[in-house]
């Protein structure tokens, strides 16, 4: 069985209201992660059309996409479909709201239920 990182002694648990904040965050304790690299997706840089996660990259060879939600925040129908699409597909998908839900969809989990 592999070691998980010692995350909860460095990071929240559970973010505050702040979106950026929040991405900020997330993305370093994905990225301290053995074989992962995600970067953070800026709108129109890669993509051409609304819904595309906010994080996208590689997880011990598995693509990864994750939307990160801020604490009252929810995804909207076309965020939703994309995540779906991307896991119909067999990329680890879902929606953050924190480092567990992070945790969750790395483990092939959708993060916060939607």
């Amino acid at each position: 069985m592999e070691k998980k990182p010692e995350w909860d002694k460095t990071y929240p648990r559970e973010l505050g209201t702040s979106g950026q904040c929040a991405q900020h965050v997330l993305l370093k304790f994905l990225n301290s992660l053995p074989d992962t690299s995600i970067d953070k997706i800026h709108q129109g840089a890669f993509t051409s059309s609304t819904g595309t996660s906010d994080f996208f990259g590689v997880h011990k060879g598995a693509a990864v996409y994750i939307e990160v939600k801020a604490e009252k925040g929810k995804p909207t129908p076309k965020q939703i479909h994309f995540i779906k699409k991307k896991r119909k597909c067999g990329a680890l998908a879902g929606i953050a709201k924190s480092i567990n839900d992070c945790i969750d969809i790395l483990e092939g989990g959708t993060g916060m239920e939607f």
